[in-house]
Order: structure tokens, then sequence, then C-alpha cells
């Protein structure tokens, strides 16, 4: 790896390799192979993702291997047991226009249940309470981009809200998606 590409943080290299979009949909989508792809590698997830961007084009090995560090990360806080709570969502700074923000949200959100789509696997832990996240995850990935200035102020505290309805919503569902694990090996 090159000097630069280790003197940022993974997140701030994915949305400069990415594009702000791009990356919170990227992060959105590696959170949900996380969850959907666990008993696969690194590698394999990283290709899935590749994949659903741009068909597979090739990416140098060390994109390839910061994006692998960054899907391990991922990967690693949310099947954290000890509630450390550390994992959230990658999306738009809060300097960033409310429009852009609502957009990222929106992005993250169609990533994350693409990833746990296309998957294709039984899903033992998608109970009631699974379905229902999930089904409000989906409304959140509908939100539209239009904030007038009026509405900013009220717009901002329920994106608050939301993002952290969702940040809750994937750690609940990584907690049933580990339960099931537990309850599959025993």
């Amino acid at each position: 790896m090159t000097e630069e590409k280790n003197a940022v943080s993974p997140m701030v290299w994915l949305t400069e390799w990415a594009g702000q979009a791009v990356a919170s949909e990227m992060h959105g989508m590696m959170s949900g192979f996380s969850l959907s792809c666990i008993d696969e590698d690194t590698d394999v997830r990283i290709a899935r993702l590749l994949d659903s961007f741009d068909g597979g084009e090739e990416v140098d090995d060390e994109d390839r291997e910061q994006l692998a560090k960054i899907s391990d990360w991922v990967g690693s806080s949310l099947r954290r047991q000890d509630l450390s709570f550390d994992f959230n969502l990658l999306l738009p700074d809060d300097e960033q226009p409310i429009n852009q923000r609502l957009m990222g949200l929106g992005f993250w959100c169609q990533g994350f249940l693409f990833a746990l789509g296309a998957a294709g696997q039984d899903a033992p832990w998608l109970d009631d309470e699974a379905v229902e996240v999930l089904s409000d995850i989906q409304k959140m990935s509908q939100v539209g981009s239009e904030a007038d200035d009026e509405a900013e102020a009220e717009a901002e505290a329920l994106l608050m809200e939301v993002v952290e309805y969702v940040r809750v919503a994937v750690m609940l569902l990584a907690a049933k998606v580990a339960a099931s694990l537990t309850e599959d090996s025993e």
C-alpha cells in the first residue's frame, strides 16, 4: 500500500475512492453481505460487491486489499457481542447539505437491502420482528432529497433519529443472525 492510502482512515479512503453516494451504498452492501454471507470469506464478499457495481471491472490489488480491510472491519463491528455499539453508517458528514445526507441514507439502505437479497440464502433469523425492521429500512431507502429552508431544522432532527433507528435496527438483525448461528451449531 502507498503511504497516501495508509494516511487516511478506511472510511475516508472509501469515500475518496468511490465518491460519497457510492461509498454510502457500498458500506450498506458490506454491512448486508456481512450478515447474509457470514460463511463466505472476504474475497467472495468483495467479488460480490464489485460485481454489483461495475460488472467485475478490474480493481487493482491495493484497492481490493483496502476494500477487504473495510469489509472485515464492518463485519467484525456487526458481530461483536460486547454491545460496544461501534457500528455506524457511512453517510455524508453533518456539514453537508441535508439533501445530500438524505440521499446518502437512501443509498446506504438500498445497498444493505440489496446485499441481503442478493445472497439468496435461507434466513432462519427472519422472524416477524426482523421482517418489520427490514420493511422499515426499505421505506427509508426511498427517502427523498427534498427539504426546503423552513423544514431544514426539523429535517435535521428527524434525520438524526432515522439514522440512529437504522443503526440500531442493523445491530438487532446482526444479533438475530448470531443467535441463529449459535442455535444451528448446538
